[in-house]
């Protein structure tokens, strides 16, 4: 059994695939199983795979009719031999030392999640941008499960992080049913499960950024994030995780969503998402154990968005950065 499995979802990347696959091979780390998913592709990338598996049998191929990068990533999950698990988008690539540092690092004090820092590849303009980091999330106490759901919110993306396998097949977390923004939930549930994280600054990941890829579709992807994180409530009283803090954190995020829909969602699609988020607020209402100032918050919520309706959005952006913040 391998120490690592390396997750990569493939469609349609022929242009990318090579270099992507290349940096995988180059790992300083070796005790690794690559396990690509085909999804569908109609260019050359399922020829670059068995290429790739046939030169070495660390490269594992699943290939499949086109059922989206969800599917994927759980087929991905599903066959994975690995004690620890990684994700890596085809298109993207990694440092030598990715595997060995965050390898090293997550065994060093048992830890369930380490985070490596990345950089920006600007594909068109062949230019690289090293984000900013928030010293918040080196400095804060992670303990706190509020704080580790901020710490997974800010972060955003699943890729750049080694997992402890356990974390996620014991508690079995998958990615939900969606066309976007399946990231957050499921970074979410696995950081209110693991209880020993790391941040490190190593910029051992390489993010390519381009135009026509599908997290450029910015309402539609906000769209999606915005529905997935009111099924992921109700997961939360599902699997019975839906302690003060973890509610508090919907609750104050909620605010924070509903205040960006004023600017990112068209008038014409903001009476589905009111309908949403009134029954949201609704189930939390009558819920008992999420606290007095919970309540407040909720019946507030609920009181506007009854009476102001689509208006009420103006109201919340306004208010969208009072509560969500680190404890």
């Amino acid at each position: 059994m391998p120490k690592i499995s390396v997750i990569v979802p493939v469609y349609n990347v022929d242009n990318y695939l090579t270099e992507c696959l290349d940096s995988i091979l180059k790992q300083t780390f070796t005790d690794f199983e690559c396990i690509c998913i085909n999804d569908g592709s109609t260019d050359n990338s399922l020829k670059i795979l068995k290429e790739y598996a046939f030169k070495d049998n660390r490269i594992k191929v699943i290939n499949q009719e086109n059922k989206g990068v969800v599917f994927t990533r759980n087929i991905g999950l599903k066959f994975s031999t690995g004690e620890y698990i990684t994700f890596v988008d085809s298109d993207d690539w990694i440092d030598k030392e990715y595997l060995n540092i965050l390898y090293s690092k997550i065994i060093s004090q048992d830890f369930d999640i380490v985070r490596a820092s990345f950089q920006f590849y600007d594909n068109d303009n062949n230019s690289y941008k090293v984000p900013k980091t928030d010293k918040r999330l080196l400095l804060k106490k992670q303990t706190d499960i509020y704080n580790r759901l901020f710490f997974a919110y800010t972060t955003t993306f699943i890729w750049g992080e080694l997992y402890k396998a356990s974390i996620i097949k014991n508690n079995n977390v998958l990615f939900y049913q969606s066309k976007m923004g399946e990231d957050i939930p499921f970074k979410l549930l696995t950081y209110i499960y693991s209880k020993k994280m790391l941040f490190i600054e190593n910029n051992l990941y390489f993010y390519r950024k381009r135009q026509n890829s599908l997290t450029q579709e910015t309402e539609l992807l906000f769209i999606e994030d915005f529905k997935n994180f009111i099924f992921f409530i109700h997961d939360l009283y599902n699997r019975k995780l839906n302690n003060k803090e973890s509610i508090t954190f919907c609750i104050n995020l909620l605010y924070y969503k509903l205040g960006q829909v004023q600017k990112r969602v068209d008038d014409t699609k903001k009476g589905d998402l009111l309908i949403k988020s009134v029954d949201i607020f609704r189930f939390l209402k009558m819920k008992y154990k999420i606290g007095i100032l919970n309540k407040i918050k909720v019946s507030f919520a609920l009181l506007v968005l009854t009476k102001f309706e689509k208006k009420s959005f103006k109201i919340f952006r306004i208010l969208k950065n009072f509560n969500f913040k680190f404890n």
